[in-house]
């Protein structure tokens, strides 16, 4: 049975190079944590992770989705999806939310629009909200910062980038008191 699953997966799934082929691997047995306990990288990134937290990733392609969870999970975030603008804006009401990787092009209310009604927000207008896109024109980058993201991604983007990108625009929480 999980050998299916990997197969169905592996072969299902656009691969770019032999990592994410094990993440692949990783993702199909259901697991989204460090494959390997030797692996010195993966053991550092769960050290710097010891609070967890939570992303919010608003995007419509599910193969694009699949990538960002096992890549965001390897690196020891919770990750947490909404398929649209107003998922993404309903979601959040309901839940908190670290940061928000945010696709421009999505159905219905686009990612610029949902940035926008979520700055207006008091309790959000600190939300750091990264926009990610295909397409990497200035003119949509601009349009990006107006909405009010603090930063830009184009697709695809490597496990390293949106992890070193994330934490640079991530707030420690608060720690509990002793």
């Amino acid at each position: 049975c999980i050998k299916n699953r990997i197969y169905d997966y592996v072969v299902n799934t656009p691969l770019f190079d032999p990592y994410k082929l094990k993440l692949a691997c990783i993702h199909a047995a259901g697991k989204f944590a460090a494959a390997s306990s030797g692996d010195k990288k993966n053991n550092e990134a769960e050290k710097k992770t010891s609070i967890t937290k939570t992303v919010l990733v608003v995007e419509d392609d599910p193969a694009y989705s699949k990538l960002m969870q096992a890549m965001l999970s390897a690196e020891g975030y919770h990750v947490v999806f909404a398929h649209n603008g107003i998922d993404a804006i309903s979601l959040i009401a309901k839940q908190e939310v670290d940061i928000i990787l945010m696709d421009i092009g999505l159905p219905g209310l686009d990612g610029l629009i949902a940035s926008k009604i979520i700055k207006l927000n008091p309790n959000h207008k600190d939300l750091p909200i990264i926009m990610v896109s295909g397409q990497n024109k200035k003119s949509v980058v601009e349009e990006t910062v107006k909405a009010g993201a603090v930063d830009f991604i184009v697709k695809p983007a490597s496990r390293e980038l949106l992890h070193r990108k994330i934490t640079s625009h991530l707030k420690p929480k608060n720690q509990p008191a002793d």
